[in-house]
């Protein structure tokens, strides 16, 4: 129970942490999505032709979460969305896809698109017809004006959309390489001022002030992987029932060291660059605090949709804990592979004869009442693994490739003990389907990158976390 997201604050205090996947109660849900969605002709045509090819999740439902609360909103009409879809993938995104190739977009484009039926109007009579949040988020508003005159007119998805998609696109470059600002000299005396109707870009236009972590971070987390890691609270990417605060600048430093370290690189090294930019969520949020229930939980991480994930209690870590491959994984690491899992299943679903494996120990909400013991004689490598299937997967695969050979085999001794050879030929039989799937789903020996993490997890005591290089 210890490796879940969840943490009971009485165990805390006396030294042992319940950790689960919920981000509401104990016996919750795992924080990404665990099952695919029913899924129509639109969702299965948008997963090919948007997030299979360039990593983007295209939302035409419309999300409250996803929508500014100031405008009053209402939905797009799927069968103009499905129109609109088809235009932005052919004049926006293949456009640059022909010219320099898929993988320029996908590392490249915001990694959302979400589509709204109606303007947004200001206040001061005017309306937006597009916004975007850093880069990662475009919002198009208005679909449901859109006839089939203006969708079949080049000059129409021209005003509306494609300049300035690719305008504020341009500007999404521009903070990635810099152009030669002697541009801004040729007409200078003619530039006003961006506060008229023509309104400012909806994408920052300047690069920001960056100290030596903000440069690092650029460096090690947004170039190689296109993550954008935030360690300066943001409210608007922070859950407004939860009373919290900032975290630490000097530890936010050492835990990005040490997540790039363990987590990232444990992948880039056996998979390589590539499979860990195309599949992590897009953005790492830091908070300070824990985020504290009602029910006397707290949340240790959440995440939304594979796109982010949001860490809590970086402030309450000490240097000992920080130095230390069982503390990190016991917060953090465990929950990280695990979650992670999710999203390479949604992607590459795994063999669901695992499920019938021990079909009948699923025991539902109710796996925080097992024992670890109990758990192992019943053939499942942690109790949480108990509440269903897919979770009993992830566990183990995330179990597997944390532990040392000796912590493997004395769950398997232990299962011995409990339950007999019934016990261990049940958990050898998962982990068989485990390795296969990632063999023949991901090329990858899960021994591999097993002994990956645990080499890199032996060299984190000795891991510089006093300096930025």
């Amino acid at each position: 129970m210890k490796h879940n997201i969840y943490m009971l604050m009485l165990a805390l205090v006396m030294g042992l942490g319940f950790v689960a996947c919920s981000d509401n109660d104990p016996d919750g849900p795992t924080i990404f999505p665990v099952t695919s969605p029913e899924r129509d002709q639109l969702d299965m045509w948008l997963q090919k032709n948007y997030t299979s090819p360039y990593n983007i999740d295209f939302k035409y439902k419309m999300e409250d979460i996803e929508s500014d609360y100031q405008y009053t909103l209402t939905p797009a009409d799927s069968a103009k969305s499905a129109k609109l879809a088809i235009i932005i993938k052919y004049l926006w995104l293949d456009s640059y896809a022909e010219v320099l190739g898929p993988d320029f977009v996908k590392h490249n484009v915001p990694r959302v698109i979400h589509l709204i039926g109606s303007p947004a109007y200001n206040s001061n009579g005017t309306m937006v017809l597009g916004t975007a949040e850093g880069g990662l988020k475009v919002t198009l508003y208005m679909v449901n004006s859109l006839t089939d005159a203006m969708l079949e007119s080049y000059a129409s998805m021209t005003e509306y959309y494609f300049h300035t998609m690719h305008h504020e696109f341009t500007h999404i470059l521009n903070q990635k390489k810099p152009y030669d600002t002697s541009y801004n000299k040729i007409t200078e005396s003619g530039y006003v001022s961006d506060n008229d109707p023509d309104g400012p870009t909806i994408f920052p236009v300047t690069s920001p002030e960056r100290d030596q972590l903000d440069m690092w971070l650029q460096k090690n987390y947004t170039s190689p992987y296109n993550i954008d890691f935030k360690y300066k609270m943001e409210d608007i990417e922070s859950d407004y029932q939860y009373t919290l605060t900032p975290a630490d600048s000097a530890k936010s430093a050492k835990l990005a060291i040490i997540i790039k370290y363990l987590w990232l690189d444990s992948y880039a090294e056996v998979l390589g660059p590539d499979f860990v930019k195309h599949n992590v969520p897009r953005v790492i949020h830091l908070i300070g605090s824990p985020a504290y229930n009602s029910n006397g939980t707290m949340v240790l991480g959440t995440a939304e949709g594979g796109l982010k994930v949001t860490l809590y209690m970086v402030n309450s870590l000490t240097d000992a804990m920080l130095e230390s491959y069982a503390s990190m994984t016991e917060y953090y690491f465990h929950t990280m592979h695990h979650e992670f899992t999710h999203i390479l299943n949604q992607k590459k679903p795994y063999d669901t004869s695992y499920n019938k494996i021990t079909e009948s120990g699923y025991v539902s909400g109710n796996w925080y009442q097992v024992q670890d013991s109990v758990a192992h004689g019943k053939g499942f490598v942690t109790p949480y693994a108990m509440s269903e299937g897919l979770e009993d997967f992830a566990e183990m695969l995330s179990t597997y490739i944390t532990y040392t050979p000796e912590q493997w085999q004395a769950i398997l001794d232990d299962a011995q003990k409990v339950g007999g050879d019934e016990a261990v030929a049940a958990l050898n039989q998962k982990l068989n389907i485990v390795r296969n799937y990632m063999l023949d789903s991901w090329d990858v020996d899960i021994d591999v990158l097993r002994a990956a993490i645990l080499r890199r997890g032996k060299e984190l005591s000795s891991l510089d976390l006093e300096h930025l290089k």
